[in-house]
């Protein structure tokens, strides 16, 4: 018999994952009774209601936004308290920036003043899920959000943003170390949607640094200064890599994150395709839907519809494919 499985990305500005979800299942339902849903998300924007869904515990906190001004925000803890989830696009990401803020000043600020702010409550793990980032500060505001001194070549502290980069020359490396002593008994993972590096290609500047409103001018100036920034988080890490997949991720801040806490990189749309089950549901009698507002190449990328999409081809299920917009270099590797 045939089994139906629904795995639904949000319509952005149009359904939410849940709405387009219940819409779809109840279509199905007049045609077959075997019909499940999953939640789905890949370490951007909504992913906090994947943990929610999962009956995670919110802790609201204040931080600051992408403007550097100070809002509340939250993060979830698991059932047991072992594990916590932030994320990005929540505290310092486009939805809440102003409309008026420059990708060349935006900061990660925030998710800094957050990390530093979980680690009291004592977690084994910290999932920090990077995506809808406002800013393309190479995560140079998580390292002032910590305590962590970057400075100028005459001593003193560099401004927020790409400016703050542009001008960076060296790390406090004692309060660096004091972060690490708080962090030492926590494994940090970074939930990343792109494969995107800090340098080299494809980069974080090149792919997204349009749609955070940099002009050609300073994209290219940026990418210049993301090469020394790399330089500088290798000096207090040697084993940091900014040509790794998925460094570029939310402007830079993976890289950051690697550069302080040697975190690991985790594909964000595998991760939370495995922990809805989907993935081992599968099987060659399945209808599998799965789709987004928009299917493009950054779909392509490592968006949350990818593991879904993957699993249906090699268990040689049925797959509808729902979007928006479905872009014609997209549809034609899908169906390779």
């Amino acid at each position: 018999m045939k089994s139906v499985h629904i795995a639904m990305d949000k319509f952005r500005d149009c359904f939410t994952q849940d709405e387009i979800t219940q819409l779809l299942e109840e279509i199905a339902l007049q045609q077959f009774s075997d019909v499940h849903t999953y939640p789905l998300a890949d370490g951007g924007e909504g992913s906090l209601d994947f943990f929610r869904s999962l009956g995670w515990r919110e802790i609201p906190v204040l931080t600051a936004g992408a403007d550097c001004q100070e809002r509340t925000s939250f993060f979830m803890q698991s059932l047991d308290g072992s594990t916590i989830a932030i994320e990005l696009a929540e505290i310092a990401g486009k939805k809440h920036a102003p409309a008026t803020l420059s990708g060349w000043d935006a900061s990660s600020l925030g998710l800094g003043i957050v990390l530093r702010d979980a680690a009291t409550y004592n977690p084994t793990t910290i999932l920090i899920c990077l995506g809808g980032s406002a800013s393309s500060d190479g995560g140079l505001g998580i390292f002032e959000g910590l305590g962590i001194a970057v400075q100028a070549r005459g001593g003193n502290e560099v401004t927020h943003g790409l400016n703050g980069v542009a001008r960076a020359h060296s790390i406090n490396t004692e309060e660096l170390t004091q972060i690490r002593e708080i962090f030492s008994s926590i494994e940090v993972k970074i939930l990343v949607d792109t494969k995107a590096q800090l340098t080299g290609k494809p980069n974080a500047i090149s792919m997204y640094g349009k749609q955070k409103g940099l002009t050609a001018i300073q994209r290219n100036r940026a990418t210049s200064y993301m090469k020394k920034w790399a330089r500088l988080l290798q000096q207090i890490n040697p084993t940091f890599l900014p040509t790794t997949p998925g460094a570029g991720a939310a402007g830079g801040c993976s890289a950051a994150l690697q550069a302080i806490f040697n975190a690991t990189i985790v594909s964000g749309a595998d991760y939370f395709a495995v922990l809805s089950g989907i993935t081992n549901q599968i099987d060659s009698q399945s209808i599998v839907i799965t789709g987004e507002g928009k299917v493009d190449a950054s779909t392509l990328t490592g968006k949350a519809i990818m593991p879904i999409i993957k699993t249906a081809a090699k268990k040689h299920a049925q797959l509808i494919v729902i979007g928006g917009v479905i872009e014609a270099a997209a549809k034609a590797q899908i169906t390779q």
